[in-house]
């Protein structure tokens, strides 16, 4: 797995792109944890769909945020508000009124849910390098064979000159568990990052 150009200072993880070609619609998704989660390094799909989740995002001239306590729940509203301003002859989704792929959604998680590290680069290496010794460094820190891992990373020179690798892990099927769930809606998803990455995008 080749990591990706990025499109800002903001760390996503290799299967999406970094970039979105100007997309039919945007809508920005984001997970809100309470406090005594936020320690959990590895929580399950079970915490994923209990915490507090917002979504907003346009359509046509109409501009919406809604809030739910899980994400089906809050995919539910967003659809149904969806289909009320749109035409009939746009329904695809379970006659929701709701053209398929017409959104694509960038989900923001809390910093917890993803692992960072900080690898440090001697100046001669390669890029590739650089990405073999993320992997190397993340698998030994998570405990996982790199198959079972989601990675990318960022160069760039700390304040006193060094050579530096900042990268973001996961597992591999919590993204392709995401992306699944997006796609049952009719939705891709186009960008997974972090709260504290966020602001960069």
């Amino acid at each position: 797995m080749k990591p990706c150009s990025f499109a800002s200072e903001s760390l996503v993880l290799p299967f999406i792109p970094h970039s979105i070609s100007r997309p039919h619609q945007l809508m920005a998704v984001w997970q809100s944890a309470p406090h005594h989660n936020q320690g959990h390094a590895n929580p399950s799909d079970h915490d994923l769909n209990a915490e507090v989740w917002s979504a907003a995002g346009s359509s046509g001239q109409r501009h919406w945020c809604q809030k739910a306590s899980s994400l089906d729940a809050l995919m539910l509203k967003v659809l149904k508000g969806i289909s009320a301003c749109r035409p009939a002859a746009q329904t695809g989704v379970a006659g929701m009124g709701f053209k398929k792929r017409a959104f694509e959604v960038a989900l923001f998680l809390p910093d917890a849910q993803f692992k960072q590290l900080q690898v440090a680069c001697r100046p001669e290496w390669s890029a590739q390098d650089i990405e073999a010794e993320c992997w190397l460094e993340a698998a030994l820190q998570m405990q996982q064979d790199i198959r079972h891992l989601a990675l990318d990373f960022k160069v760039h020179l700390t304040p006193d000159g060094q050579l530096c690798a900042t990268a973001m892990v996961c597992a591999q099927t919590r993204m392709q568990n995401l992306e699944q769930q997006f796609s049952q809606w009719g939705m891709k998803l186009a960008i997974l990052s972090s709260h504290s990455q966020a602001r960069a995008l």
